[in-house]
């Protein structure tokens, strides 16, 4: 059986990523040199925009 390759789908927008978009250098997150900056920067308000807690939460309860 030949093995199958995956490669990324072109007509798909890219992810934009979060912390890039505030200027964190996600090399320096490894290990966190700030970490209440990090914790701070997770329990925005505003990250339940992009992560829809809500919604993730409904889609896997009904598994």
């Amino acid at each position: 059986m030949e093995k199958e390759e995956i490669g990324h789908a072109s007509q798909l927008p890219s992810i934009e990523c979060p912390l890039r978009k505030q200027g964190i250098n996600l090399h320096d997150l490894k290990p966190f040199k700030d970490e209440q900056k990090y914790i701070e920067f997770l329990d925005r308000k505003d990250r339940e925009l992009w992560q829809n807690p809500d919604a993730v939460v409904n889609e896997l309860s009904g598994f």
